[in-house]
Order: C-alpha cells, then structure tokens, then sequence
C-alpha cells in the first residue's frame, strides 16, 4: 500500500497546476465571526487584551474581576474557556490591566495595576512555575506611586530576541505635570529573593501632537527583525495618543520605531520613525474629530504587523457627537477596525471593520448594546491563522476568528489546490475539534474525513480565490483515476484519532 501511496503521490505532483500568485489571507478580509463556546453561548468569560501559549498548547490569558485578576485557559483554541486560579486577590486593593507571557523555561509571569486610595497606583508581577495553577509574587515594576492623581498602569511583556524582558507601562509618574508616557524597564532573575527586579528605565516618546500633551498609552510590542547593524533587534511600539481638533482632545493611534532593542533613553531619542498610523478622517457636526483608540498591534509570522482598534465613526452615520476621549471605556461607542503595514513597514493600509453594526451576528445599534466594547487582543494560533477578543463588560467577552477560507481545501494557502494539500490531508484525516482548515478539514465542519477528500477533489487544480467564489471545472478523467487510487491508499483503517493538534 505504501508503493502505491507514493505512486499516487507522484502523480498528484505531475498533474498540479502551477502555482498561482497568492491570494489575500483570510484576516485581511472583513469575514471574521463569532466563535460560541461548545455549550452555543456567543459572550462568555474569556481573556481580556492578552493570551500566551505553554509548551503544551494550552492557551492561557488573564482578566480583571476587580478584586481579583483572573487565569484562564483553552484546550481547544479559544472555543471554550476554563477558569485556572486567580493570579492575585485582595479586598483592600483594585486590580486592572493584566497582561501575561510564558517564558522559556516554562515560568508563566503575569503583571497588572493596583490601586489603593491612599497608596495611588502600582505594577506588579506573579509568578506561576505549574502552568498558572498557583503563584508567588514576582516583584516590582513600579511602586506605589503615592497619589491617586499619579497613574501607572496598562503593562505590557517584551521578550527580545537575547532574551532581554522588557515590561512597558502608562506613566504620569515618569511624565510632567499632566502628561502620560511610556515608560520601559528591564527585568532580571534575583535568584536569591525569587522575584523578578526591574530597573533602567526609560520612556518611548515625549514628543507631542500638536497643541495637545502627551498621553500615550496602552502600548503593544512586535519585533520587526534585526536592526541594520544586525546586532540588535528592531522594534515597533504602538500606543493610543491624543491630538487636539475644534478645541477638544480625541484620541488617535501611532506608531514609534527604535533601533538595538530600545535599550537606552538614547535610542528611544532617536527613533528610526514616529508616525500616526491611524486618525480618523471624519469630523462630527460641531468639527469635533471621532475617535480610534486602544490599539492591539501584532506581527503575523514573519509578515505584515496588523493593528487592531476601537473607533466612534459610526456615530459619524448617524449626525452624532463624537465621543470625548476621557470618557469612561464602558460608555464610549466602540466598533473595531484593523491596518497593516504594507512596503516592508513603511506605509499601512486602509481600515476594515472586524466588528461593528453591519456584522451578521452584531447584537445592537450604533448607540446600544454589543456598540460598547474595549481592548480588542489579537493572537496567532498558526500561520495566518488569528484570535481576536474583545470584552463587552460586565463579565462578558467575545472570541473572534477570520472565516478561514469557507470551503476552500487549499490547506496550505499556497495559492492553489494542489498535491501539497493532500498531504496535508492525508497527514490529519480522523483529526477532531479542529477550528481551522489548516489540518485538512475543507467542510469547516471540525473533523477531517472523508468529505474533506471530495472537497479537495471536486476543487483540484483551481486557486484558492477560484474554489471560495466559483464552480471548479470537471476534471480529466485521468486526474480522477489518480484520485481513487489514492483514496484507496491514503485512508487509514481502523479507529479514527480523536486528538486535537495545538
């Protein structure tokens, strides 16, 4: 059966069709949907802004409950969500922002806010050495900074490609009278303490936007590869900021670049770019500019950096007001766009909208209901393969995924249905729970059997774009000879296996 396996194989490869140029990735398109969990329900608890990977596949992400930040985690990524622990407690203490990173030996980290009325603000980190199932305090990123009116907040993990941790946060602290920055410190292992000590810190930007001050925050990282000098690496910081238009703040989005890892208040003084990637163009009745707000930015791959954020144009349909950028998260009027960079990170492309009124499975209007939303996170859970979630308040949360090719048995996203993705097929048939086509599951129905063999089939020789949007022709009688060999050699016997692949 394995001479003919191979026989059918070679084949496939003599009857493929060239390759044809590359079609869009599926979270370029404005077709992302609701994943419910397995029990039907659409919002549900899930991670707030952040989730991270253990060794084992299991996907892990924290949230706030107030007195508590949260550990949860997914076996099945992202469809359901399990509550692990709580990463810290206190009935004296609010916490907030929490973040996570999984390091390489295994340790999970998680640092947030607190904030006590006398006290002011703090960041701090736990430790969990048994994949989040207990923890330990983990040290200090900032202390108390002793007035409420002083905030630190909004952590963030930077690992760099030395191993260097960086953590990056909201600082009035470090700012002057009124601003916000970002600021950025180094952590190491204190062997002796346990505990993570931070130190050399440094702030990414003080550069205002016009007449308006600083007040960056909400900052994500992504390394964008070696700097020039291919010593250190080469990272893109993205904040949401304010700029003043009609005599009132709003919010937009930029993006600052630095060289050698941003190790030094130097390198942060010479950045390699500082630009707005993203303000809105639309103005309310009064000149007022809407609002886009609490960036997510992520590398995909080796690829484009995707930036997700909240924006108020809807509003801007309807001939209503703006939105005014203190306003409290939960009652700002949210839908959510993305940008990527395009020429090597040099420009970036229009919005699409990933959620908002026009969805299918929106609940709501442009002024109530799921409209208000806040801190989109983005991850990868394969190549080009991405999570999205997003918190709708109150304990309730929405997982996001891109319709990932419909039905389309082009596995690999080459470009064309060919013998590659047979054996991709071939590689998972009796897989279960799978959520995307990456595995060979061509029906999206979860398993990968038998149908997704007609599937692959039946779209032969056509390109991806083709096989989503038009009937395949019939294909040669030859080809389909080859085709029932090798469904005689490639199906298995026996029991199916029922495991899921991270």
């Amino acid at each position: 059966m394995l001479d003919r396996l191979r026989l059918a194989i070679v084949a496939i490869g003599l009857l493929s069709t060239r390759l044809a140029p590359a079609v869009a990735a599926d979270w370029q398109a404005d077709d992302w949907h609701l994943v419910p969990a397995t029990n039907s329900a659409e919002k549900r608890p899930a991670p707030i802004r952040n989730i991270a990977r253990t060794a084992a596949g299991t996907l892990l992400g924290t949230r706030s409950a107030g007195s508590s930040i949260e550990l949860w985690s997914s076996v099945n990524n992202g469809v359901d969500w399990s509550h692990v622990s709580n990463v810290a407690e206190s009935s004296s203490v609010v916490y907030g922002d929490p973040t996570l990173t999984v390091l390489d030996n295994g340790d999970v980290l998680a640092a947030y806010r607190e904030e006590d009325p006398a006290l002011g603000w703090s960041v701090r980190v736990s430790r969990s050495v048994d994949n989040g199932q207990s923890w330990t305090f983990g040290g200090t990123i900032h202390d108390w900074t002793g007035s409420a009116s002083e905030f630190v907040g909004a952590p963030q993990f930077n690992v760099l490609s030395d191993g260097t941790l960086q953590s990056y946060y909201d600082s009035e602290f470090a700012a002057p009278g009124g601003n916000q920055y970002i600021a950025v410190k180094d952590g190491a292992w204190n062997a002796d303490a346990n505990v993570w000590e931070w130190s050399n810190e440094r702030v990414v930007n003080t550069a205002a936007i016009g007449g308006a001050g600083v007040r960056d925050g909400l900052a994500t990282i992504v390394n964008l590869g070696p700097d020039a000098d291919g010593v250190g690496d080469r990272l893109m910081v993205v904040t949401e900021a304010v700029a003043v238009t009609g005599g009132r703040g709003y919010n937009l989005v930029r993006a600052f670049e630095v060289e050698n890892g941003g190790a030094t208040q130097a390198d942060w003084n010479n950045l390699l770019d500082s630009r707005i990637i993203y303000q809105s163009p639309l103005t309310d009745p009064a000149g007022h500019r809407y609002n886009a707000y609490a960036p997510y930015a992520l590398r995909v791959g080796n690829g484009p950096v995707i930036v997700a954020f909240s924006t108020d144009e809807v509003l801007h349909e309807q001939g209503l007001p703006a939105d005014l950028s203190s306003a409290p998260p939960d009652a700002r009027h949210s839908e959510i766009k993305l940008i990527q960079t395009t020429n090597n990170f040099e420009s970036w492309s229009a919005p699409i909208t990933l959620w908002g009124v026009d969805h299918p499975e929106f609940s709501g209007s442009a002024t109530a209901g799921d409209i208000f939303n806040y801190q989109i996170g983005l991850f990868e859970l394969s190549p080009n393969d991405l999570l999205a979630t997003l918190d709708l308040f109150g304990g309730k949360q929405i997982v996001l995924r891109p319709s990932l090719g419909g039905d389309t048995a082009d596995f690999n996203e080459s470009g064309a249905v060919d013998g590659g993705d047979f054996l991709i097929w071939q590689r998972g048939y009796g897989l279960a729970g799978q959520t995307s086509t990456a595995t060979g599951d061509a029906t999206g129905e979860g398993l990968v059997d038998g149908a997704d063999l007609t599937k692959w089939a039946m779209q032969f020789g056509a390109t991806a774009a083709a096989a989503q949007t038009a009937a395949v022709p019939e294909l040669p009688s030859g080809t389909l000879a080859v085709l029932a060999a090798i469904t005689a050699a490639a199906v298995p016997t026996g029991r199916p296996c029922s495991a899921s692949r991270p």
